[in-house]
């Protein structure tokens, strides 16, 4: 057992005997463990680690066996209108499932980005396509992920059950942010990073790990890679800043949000910059805070917001002249570098690969492109592809747009950011961390609907109450004679 271990576990298992619904809060907080491991262990040569995320996940998985044991029922009722997302997602599960042990046997020898080589190795040697243990796993993580989806959506039901799981993922972002701090500024402290407690998984390798560039060391936090850091923080700032112009305008969320951009700005990652500036932009246009709509308070909250940002930013290169040409490589002289051509070209063979099979694609977890969507359709095909596009349209049909919470703002636009982190740079669709949200959200949306339902029914009622009054009607107008 790990240090790791040492606390999860313990905590888990009170919380699958004594408080179920407590798992879900607990795993979108351990999914930013993406490199750590509770327990380590070796079968002959083969080694393994138990990932905190896929340990809780399981007695998700448990629980939600003995719920459709006791209900005889996988889906939501008919009355929620959660139902038809279930409904895809089951849908996407099991074309997924059935793809990572059909299709590497239906194409086999066909060339392909090896999972477990990444994507920076020699266009000339790519793997045979072939069965291995990494479409097992992928399977089973996606049946994991996909099985606390569903726990969610018949569990969470209350305000003080959404607003736990709400709470964990400020917990995660606070836990990602501070131990991305420690790692940038310890050196200059003597402090040593603790990377046998956060990255001491053997079975992932650790690409952020004292990563320089320019003489600028890169931050992965508890990430395997500095883009992956970048993707989450990302989607932390964006959904802090879609809190905080939605209404959440406190101060101390406003520093909360310069902390996570501060760790940010400390990945030097392409995939978390582009990320954020093209999310960021939607996000300025849709809430449109700078407009002269007469209400001063969110003018000037719109202007707060973004000088405190660009503050940030000039800042950073005020102390730091070194990071601007650092950050000028990872953007505008990306294109110019080796790494950035192995990626693209591992994303267009992915296209290629989605053509060869006529779009059926080689099977979940037998290609890794760099890409999210070019993972999607060399691996899952056209199928795949369009069911997770249908979840995510069922999704954005659901959010009720403007007039949702401060707390739904950040959930929804946080997932769009991990979104498009994913298109830009990570392509595993297995995240922990995309999961972790998509449980938050799912859950705010299954309570959003239902507390909408009984307003509507409230109101009906009433409704008829009124017209059964004007009728002449118990406590109403008696008819003139």
């Amino acid at each position: 057992m790990t240090i790791l271990g040492a606390f999860v576990i313990p905590v888990a298992l009170l919380f699958f005997f004594i408080s179920p619904i407590s798992l879900l809060p607990l795993l979108v907080v351990v999914s930013i463990f993406e490199v750590g491991s509770i327990f380590n262990g070796a079968i002959g040569s083969f080694e393994f680690g138990i990932a905190p995320f896929h340990f809780v996940a399981g007695l998700i998985a448990i629980r939600l066996a003995q719920q459709i044991w006791q209900k005889g029922k996988i889906l939501p009722s008919d009355s929620e209108a959660i139902k038809p997302l279930a409904i895809l997602l089951i849908a996407f599960w099991g074309w997924a499932f059935c793809s990572a042990f059909f299709m590497p046997n239906l194409f086999s020898g066909m060339p392909v980005y090896d999972p477990r080589e990444g994507v920076d190795i020699v266009f000339s040697q790519l793997a045979p396509l072939r069965w291995t243990m990494s479409n097992l796993a992928q399977a089973m993580y996606l049946s994991l992920n996909v099985c606390s989806v569903l726990y969610a959506m018949h569990m969470a039901r209350t305000e003080k059950q959404t607003k736990k799981i709400e709470t964990a993922f400020l917990w995660a972002a606070g836990i990602a942010v501070g131990a991305g701090l420690i790692q940038r500024i310890g050196p200059w402290l003597g402090w040593s990073y603790p990377y046998e407690i956060f990255a001491n998984n053997p079975v992932y390798f650790v690409g952020g790990n004292d990563q320089e560039i320019n003489g600028q060391q890169r931050v992965n936090s508890t990430f395997a890679e500095a883009s992956m850091a970048g993707a989450f923080l990302s989607a932390a700032a964006l959904g802090l800043l879609a809190s905080y112009l939605s209404g959440r305008r406190s101060i101390w969320r406003l520093l909360g949000l310069i902390l996570v951009i501060m760790t940010l700005i400390a990945t030097i990652s392409t995939t978390g910059f582009v990320s954020f500036a093209v999310t960021g932009l939607a996000l300025l246009i849709y809430f449109n805070p700078l407009a002269k709509n007469g209400l001063k308070s969110r003018l000037s909250t719109g202007w707060l917001a973004i000088i405190s940002l660009l503050g940030i930013g000039a800042l950073v290169v005020a102390l730091n002249p070194s990071f601007f040409q650092a950050a000028l490589s990872v953007t505008a002289e990306k294109g110019e570098t080796t790494s950035y051509v192995n990626r693209l070209m591992s994303d267009l063979y992915g296209l290629l690969l989605f053509k060869n099979t006529w779009g059926i694609g080689v099977g979940l977890g037998s290609n890794r492109p760099s890409s999210l969507i070019s993972g999607l359709l060399s691996t899952l095909g056209a199928v795949g592809t369009g069911l997770f596009a249908l979840i995510l349209f069922k999704i954005f049909k659901m959010f009720p747009g403007k007039v949702a919470p401060s707390a739904m703002q950040m959930a929804f636009w946080a997932l769009i950011g991990m979104l498009v982190g994913g298109a830009v740079g990570v392509s595993d669709l297995n995240h922990p961390s995309l999961w972790g949200l998509f449980i938050v959200l799912v859950t705010q949306l299954n309570r959003y609907s239902a507390k909408c339902s009984a307003m509507d029914k409230i109101a009906a009622r009433s409704r008829l109450h009124l017209y059964g009054s004007l009728q002449g009607g118990p406590g109403g107008l008696a008819p003139a004679d």
